[in-house]
């Protein structure tokens, strides 16, 4: 989850999967995350995200295309969006790729 563009109350975003080598190119892939501070989403591009749950998380999800297209290894690929606000940090809840979920914080 990144900043890629800032300006005065809102921001270009971005959740990038990349293929450091998993089993088999991604063809899917949920990303949960939660951004910090009064940061908001208004419109995603390049696949989907919701909107924010009572806790403040949000789920970014694979267009339905990309098993046409995949994330081969060494390969990147973002959701983007345009957000609201100042975007001052942000934390991954939970990954699933390929419908496998993905151990946060072993390298893996």
């Amino acid at each position: 989850m990144l900043p890629t563009v800032s300006w005065a109350g809102s921001f270009l975003g971005a959740v990038r999967v990349t293929n450091t080598g998993f089993g088999s190119p991604i063809s899917t892939f949920e990303v949960v995350f939660k951004l910090g501070g009064s940061a908001g989403v208004v419109s995603a591009f390049n696949g989907g995200i919701t909107a924010a749950d009572s806790s403040g998380t949000r789920m970014a999800t694979s267009p339905a295309w990309l098993p046409f297209r995949l994330i081969q290894v060494g390969q990147s690929f973002e959701v983007g969006f345009n957000g609201t606000g100042t975007f001052t940090d942000s934390t991954i809840v939970s990954v699933k790729v390929n419908d496998t979920t993905i151990p946060i914080g072993t390298g893996g």
